[in-house]
């Protein structure tokens, strides 16, 4: 601002006279300064200006996640349009916003973010480079920060944010799962790598490192390469594995290190299951002490167990001996067994003539060597009353009199006892909404009844524990089972019996 005046004590530049301006005599200037108050896009609350965001070298479809900070150095509240913020320009489909300013308000009536003075807050970009080379893309923020202008190249308060990132060539590795294995045997399989960039992989070494290392081997099946060895652009890579396990059962694990001329490292993650399959077959010997008459039978049962880590799957079994045909098999429900299950082989002793029988079962998996289950009894003159009846004998577990039906362990009625263990039909049977069953134990022990549908399938444990010796009730609700056969087993010092029952509804 500028007066005039008569003063002659001082000058002043006059700019409206002359130019280049003059000094004249009693004109008096004043200056005015003043400051404006607004919001401030920075990276933080001291103002520092923000900076391009960078990532580093990422692999090929690898994916890198990072943040720019974002702060209002302002004295007012920094707007940013929601609906704006967006990747602008170039890469765009390498790179995705995942969240920004989570920290903001949201002012719903103009759908902007708001962030107060001096709020700091935050926008997180994922890089994920589908090809080699450089990568950039721009991010558009739209704001009321007045002081962002560029002239001719964008709106005031439109902040356009660089990000760069690079695309490195490499190997993409295949994850490797090789199948269980016996311990002292060996499993193969093929570690595979592809070069799904746009230029040639050099490979300097190969080797394995971490974990069960020492156990893991090269094999032919893929032979390694000569090094140096150069992978193609959309070749594969495949490298033979070979685990050879030693020690104890248990998952073994490893990484199979690749690594290039450019001293980058792409590693094989390796992954196997080593363990054991332990056949179990008891008791050992059946029917010693048995001794029936002709035309009369005795059932016994064999438990075989998987007492391994890894699933076995049986043989069918071999009835074979002088005498087999005095015995008879049954047939397992199923052949496949997992690491702790059991099954049973019910057998039958069924002599045709008079005096000692032997015979024997060979029970196997997988073709490897057979345990033996001898078969003895004695078969006694046969009775000559031919009534068909059915009752218990010491010794064996259930006989039926020659003339009746053989019906199994179906229907049986009465008691079935083998040296002191005894085990009773239930009553009633047919039952309908709870069944009671009688035991007895000749010394005290731990005693186990589970009952078994048709199919050999364990439908619940009805007891199990030490129970004193003596005789034992045990009432069995049965109102939630279909109607049909189920078959209760009582284990005890390794003598099995077995009795059915008939739930009706």
């Amino acid at each position: 601002a500028f007066f005039r005046t008569t003063a002659e004590n001082f000058t002043g530049v006059d700019t409206n006279v002359s130019i280049p301006a003059t000094m004249t005599l009693g004109l008096l200037s004043f200056d005015f300064v003043g400051r404006s108050v607004g919001s401030k896009l920075a990276s933080n609350a001291a103002g520092i200006a923000l900076r391009p965001m960078s990532f580093p070298a990422v692999r090929i479809r690898d994916t890198l996640t990072r943040s720019i900070q974002i702060a209002n150095s302002g004295a007012c509240d920094l707007r940013i349009s929601k609906a704006n913020l967006r990747l602008f320009s170039g890469d765009v489909n390498e790179f995705k916003i995942m969240s920004a300013l989570s920290n903001a308000t949201v002012d719903a009536a103009t759908d902007d973010y708001v962030m107060a003075p001096g709020q700091v807050d935050s926008i997180v970009i994922r890089f994920i480079p589908s090809r080699s080379g450089t990568r950039m893309v721009t991010v558009r923020l739209r704001t009321n920060d007045s002081t962002i202008l560029i002239p001719g190249v964008g709106e005031r308060g439109a902040y356009l944010l660089d990000v760069q990132g690079q695309g490195k060539a490499g190997l993409d590795p295949r994850d490797l799962v090789l199948s269980p294995v016996l311990i002292g045997s060996s499993s193969n399989g093929i570690a595979v790598l592809e070069n799904s960039s746009t230029a040639v992989v050099e490979v300097s070494n190969i080797f394995f490192a971490s974990g069960n290392a020492a156990e893991f081997l090269e094999d032919n099946i893929a032979a390694w390469p000569s090094r140096p060895a150069q992978v193609l652009p959309g070749a594969k890579l495949r490298l033979g594995v070979k685990l050879t396990p030693v020690g104890l059962a248990g998952d073994r694990r490893t990484q199979l290190h690749v690594v290039t001329t450019s001293n980058d490292t792409f590693r094989v993650n390796i992954r196997g299951e080593a363990g054991t399959q332990q056949l179990a077959v008891t008791p050992n010997n059946l029917f010693d002490d048995v001794s029936i008459p002709v035309g009369l039978t005795a059932r016994r049962t064999v438990m075989i167990s998987n007492n391994g880590t890894l699933p076995i799957r049986l043989d069918a079994p071999v009835l074979s001996g002088p005498d087999m045909a005095s015995y008879r098999i049954g047939t397992l429900p199923r052949l496949d067994l997992p690491p702790g299950g059991t099954e049973y082989l019910e057998v039958t002793f069924a002599p045709t003539t008079q005096g000692p029988t032997t015979a024997q079962i060979s029970i196997s998996a997988l073709g490897g060597t057979p345990q033996i289950v001898m078969l003895g009894g004695t078969a006694l003159r046969a009775r000559k009353d031919g009534n068909p009846t059915t009752t218990a004998m010491t010794g064996g577990d259930l006989v039926e009199v020659a003339g009746g039906t053989p019906n199994g362990v179906s229907g049986v009625s009465g008691s079935v006892e083998i040296a002191g263990v005894m085990l009773s039909a239930p009553t009633p049977n047919p039952a309908t909404a709870t069944a009671a069953i009688n035991f007895a134990i000749p010394t005290s022990g731990d005693v186990s009844i589970k009952l078994f549908d048709a199919s050999g399938r364990i439908v619940r444990e009805l007891t199990r524990g030490d129970r004193d010796a003596g005789n034992h009730r045990l009432t069995v609700d049965i109102s939630d089972l279909p109607s049909g056969v189920l078959y209760y087993r009582m284990t005890f010092g390794g003598m099995t019996v077995t009795q059915s029952l008939i739930v009706s509804h």
